[in-house]
C-alpha cells in the first residue's frame, strides 16, 4: 500500500522520544473509549537504551488519526512542541494533512452512525 508522505514526517518523534508514541486510525465510536482505534505499529529506529533515536508511523490510509507522546513535530500551522508530549487529531487524504479537533472527530462518526456521512470525508 502506498505510504502518504506528508503524515509521515508530520508523524515522527525525534531525539529523547517517549516509550509511549502511538499513533491510532479512528474507525468509530466506542461506548467505553469514546472512539474505536486501530494502533499502528512503528518502524522503531531507537538505541537499545530507548534515550535516542525516532519511531515512524507510516499512514496508508485516508482517515482520521490520533496521536499522543510525541516531542516537537510538524511544520507551518500544524507544529506543535510539547514538554509532556504533543497530542491531537489529523484528517488524513491525499491532499495532506489538517488538525481537527475531538469534537469534530466524534461529529463525523455520529453522522456515520446515523447514514450522514462518508467513512473518509472530513
Amino acid at each position: 500500500m502506498r505510504v502518504l508522505h506528508k503524515l509521515v514526517s508530520f508523524l515522527r518523534a525525534r531525539g529523547e522520544v517517549g516509550n509511549n508514541a502511538w499513533v491510532a486510525r479512528i474507525t468509530g465510536l466506542d461506548e467505553q473509549f469514546g472512539l474505536k482505534r486501530d494502533f499502528l505499529k512503528p518502524k522503531d529506529s531507537r538505541t537499545p537504551s530507548r534515550k535516542r533515536g525516532h519511531l515512524t508511523f507510516e499512514i496508508t490510509e485516508p482517515g482520521y488519526y490520533q496521536f499522543s507522546g510525541f516531542g516537537t513535530f510538524g511544520s507551518g500551522a500544524a507544529k506543535q512542541v510539547a514538554t509532556g508530549g504533543a497530542s491531537g487529531f489529523v484528517h488524513v487524504d491525499r491532499n495532506g494533512t489538517r488538525d481537527v479537533t475531538q469534537g469534530e472527530v466524534l461529529a463525523h462518526f455520529r453522522e456515520l452512525e446515523n447514514g450522514k456521512g462518508d467513512a473518509g470525508a472530513p
